[in-house]
């Protein structure tokens, strides 16, 4: 049967190399039509995409290409775009540490060669990142 949808659907994102067909990537996510029917594929600069104000989202995955060193500033970059209590599970090769203290980290592990957290992002929805002084 198909997944339930969930609104706002994140999007999905594809790195600009990437091609492929709309329907194909509909298709293989959830095993035919008709399950994916509010899912919005973007083929762009994910970091870029996040800075311009939005939809805020409840659920986001972060797996950006094995070791660019991106999911720390993903996750930094997601802080003005989630809503209070959302959930966010990140893979990298290394532990991701959370870019401020509006995050915490609800489970860690490794399997293989690849890092997983999924955090819980508990600041004001859609707040800036607070900049951390130091004494």
């Amino acid at each position: 049967p198909p997944l339930p949808a969930l609104l706002p659907l994140p999007p999905l994102f594809l790195s600009p190399g990437v091609r492929a067909r709309d329907g194909d990537i509909r298709a293989g996510l959830v095993g035919g039509e008709g399950g994916a029917a509010g899912l919005e594929i973007v083929q762009a600069d994910a970091l870029s995409w996040l800075a311009v104000p939005g939809e805020r989202y409840d659920v986001a995955f972060v797996d950006p290409p094995y070791a660019t060193g991106l999911a720390g500033q993903a996750l930094e970059a997601l802080e003005p775009r989630l809503a209070a209590g959302a959930r966010v599970y990140v893979e990298a090769p290394a532990a991701v540490e959370a870019p401020s203290s509006r995050w915490r980290k609800l489970r860690e592990g490794a399997a293989g060669a690849v890092s997983f957290a999924l955090y819980e992002f508990s600041g004001e929805a859609g707040a800036p990142a607070r900049q951390e002084s130091t004494p």
